[in-house]
């Protein structure tokens, strides 16, 4: 950041009324290179690249000086300006650093008539160069018009277009927009976006908006297939100002800042510290009440806007849910292992919920659990490991690692139980949870209309590969089963059953839940899919080997089990090799599994045609007691 000064003074500009001492000077810009050189990243060719901004840039005294020497270093540079400079200052660009220009572009009655001919003039020699020129769209509440802006870009032939809302001054009452305008503008906001990919422009954001005020899903969507939106999460800005301190960005300046950037040896340290003093405003404050059960917060996708609008004005400080002063019980609950003992603990967060139904449950959970425990209403506040954000000042935390209990050696109950005891709670209903959203549904349910029979499957696990039957197996069983239409599920890496559909990698664990819902039968090891017929109450048939369908089975499927000698083993051998070759799964045999899925396919179809001749006879019997012949006229 060369200067603050500025030749313009828009109504928006978060920067208005910062002052330093002095513009920076050319002594303090070379050692600002010289201590950029250092850093192993800024080695590499295409890493050699910074951005020269302010203020007005164009305005600094020694900007060729400073151009020259990033000549000598073999660093590029992208010049942020208004366009308003004096034609002279063309003569500074050299084209052998300087890549291009990033300006603000507003319409014309925000210029005196001498000022926009200047910028027009100016943009259109930069263009006739060779120069890179992309606009910068700012939305505020006096500027929701962008039509001014796609037709300069259609008449400079411009393709590509940053824009963002306006955001607060910490010294100046700017014209920004807060959480209730951008729900406002919202509307506005998504035509901007469809007219704009409409015109073939790409379209970059500079900073980040809450996703829900663009609109209903289908908004929200094109929004995320159409804009680069990578600042939708904030990042660390390495903003180097003129006295060589550092903001994390300049709304949030007083609250996240260095004293001098020459203090530390990479940015990583600096890095450090700007997120450790934004992970509040980022993972504890909600912009809205329904932010807690957001999919795109949940899936790390949306933060809910920008970071000093939520220390203001979010949801979490105006209602202070967070307050050392809070009246719920607080529980924090730390999750554990793959994704299906993720699953096994819904039961009882669900009678954890009914036996404090006043209390504020916070999870911790694996990454991996997340997706599972989307719109869970047992949940009041959820954050993904090491981000323990949600059980800070958490008094009462239980831990739901009933696995190092070796439960297939010492208990000859179901894990849903286990876990039960150790969050202190009685089950009444040892069902799973998972709240499937009705697109989901109507996703899976358009899937498979293509086929007539469509089975589930899913063949690997990723606790162990002792648990896995034989890939020719599964092609046999395919195979020989020609009347139903089988579906493989799992990860891209599984290995590929000849003969069926191939839906490996292509769902997330969510979808995959839903097709298993929607399908006839669902056949598999034991593995977390093993667990979506207990879910969805579809027919299943589960394989297992090394592990205890006591444990980890349910009554409603048929689960298949050769109680040998050595098993279960899974506690004593975990995923090291089976000694014995995985004795237990050969002994299933394709005939007992395909009897198995034909049981299962048999008894829902017998179960599904006795109450279509129940609702036929009973509507002949109403029809027979309507008409009574003794009480008919001839």
């Amino acid at each position: 950041m060369l200067n603050y000064e500025c030749n313009k003074s828009c109504n928006f500009c978060f920067q208005k009324g910062v002052k330093f001492d002095s513009m920076m000077s050319f002594e303090d810009f070379r050692k600002v290179i010289e201590w950029l050189d250092q850093l192993e990243f800024f080695q590499k060719a295409e890493s050699r690249k910074i951005s020269l901004i302010g203020g007005e840039p164009t305005l600094h005294p020694k900007l060729k000086d400073m151009i020259q020497l990033l000549k000598e270093k073999n660093i590029k540079a992208t010049i942020f300006s208004n366009f308003v400079f004096n034609e002279k200052k063309l003569e500074l660009f050299d084209k052998a650093v300087v890549k291009g220009f990033v300006g603000t572009y507003n319409p014309n009655s925000w210029y005196k008539k001498s000022e926009y001919e200047l910028m027009e003039k100016n943009i259109a020699e930069l263009k006739r160069r060779g120069f890179d020129v992309k606009f910068s769209y700012n939305i505020t509440k006096g500027n929701l018009d962008y039509n001014y802006i796609l037709e300069a870009c259609e008449r400079y032939g411009l393709n590509n277009l940053r824009f963002s809302t306006a955001f607060p001054n910490p010294n100046y009452n700017n014209n920004y927009l807060n959480f209730e305008d951008l729900k406002k503008v919202g509307k506005n906001i998504t035509s901007f976006i469809r007219e704009a990919v409409a015109k073939g422009i790409t379209l970059d954001l500079d900073c980040t908006i809450p996703l829900c005020v663009l609109g209903d899903e289908k908004d929200i969507l094109f929004f995320l297939k159409h804009v680069n939106a990578a600042n939708l999460i904030c990042k660390s800005a390495i903003d180097i100002n003129p006295d060589l301190s550092m903001y994390y960005c300049l709304p949030r300046a007083k609250d996240v800042n260095i004293k001098n950037v020459f203090d530390f040896n990479n940015l990583r340290e600096i890095n450090e510290i700007f997120n450790e003093k934004n992970n509040k405003e980022k993972n504890e404050f909600y912009t809205f009440p329904e932010c807690k059960s957001c999919k795109y917060r949940i899936r790390n996708v949306c933060q809910g806007g920008c970071l000093s609008l939520k220390k203001k004005f979010s949801y979490t400080v105006t209602k202070k849910l967070m307050s050392k002063n809070h009246k719920k019980k607080l529980i924090g609950i730390r999750t554990w292992g793959g994704i299906g003992d993720g699953l096994l603990v819904t039961p009882a967060l669900k009678a954890l919920k009914q036996k404090y139904p006043n209390s504020e449950i916070r999870v911790v959970c694996n990454d991996n659990h997340k997706e599972i425990f989307e719109n869970n209403p047992s949940i009041d506040f959820l954050s993904v490991s090491p981000d323990e954000s949600a059980i800070k000042d958490v008094k009462q935390i239980y831990e739901t690692n009933y696995g190092k209990l070796k439960p297939s050696i010492n208990y000859k109950k179901h894990a849903t139980e286990i876990i039960a005891d150790l969050l202190e709670v009685q089950l009444k209903n040892k069902k799973l949870q998972v709240f499937l959203t009705e697109k989901e549904e109507e996703k899976a349910k358009k899937i498979l209309s293509k086929y007539k029979n469509p089975i589930t499957m899913h063949i690997t696990s990723k606790c162990s590969k002792n648990q896995e039957w034989f890939v020719d197996r599964w092609e046999k069983l395919a195979k020989n089963m020609f009347e139903y239409d089988f579906i493989q599920l799992g990860s891209k890496d599984d290995p590929l059953v000849k003969g069926v559909i191939d839906m490996r990698g292509k769902t997330t664990v969510r979808e995959a839940i839903a097709l298993v819902k929607h399908s006839k039968c669902f056949v598999g090891v034991d593995s977390f899919l093993g667990h979506a017929p207990n879910i969805t109450g579809t027919p299943g048939v589960v394989l297992f080997g090394p592990s205890n369908p006591i444990v980890w089975g349910y009554d409603e499927n048929i689960n298949i089990y050769k109680d040998l000698k050595c098993a279960p083993c899974i506690d004593v051998l975990g995923g090291k090799k089976c000694q014995y070759k995985s004795r237990c799964m050969r002994k299933i045999s394709e005939k007992e599994v395909t009897n198995a899925i034909r049981n299962q396919t048999e008894t829902k179809k017998t179960k599904e045609n006795t109450i279509k001749k129940n609702i036929k006879k009973n509507i002949i019997l109403k029809k027979i007691k309507m008409f009574n012949p003794l009480t008919q006229k001839n």
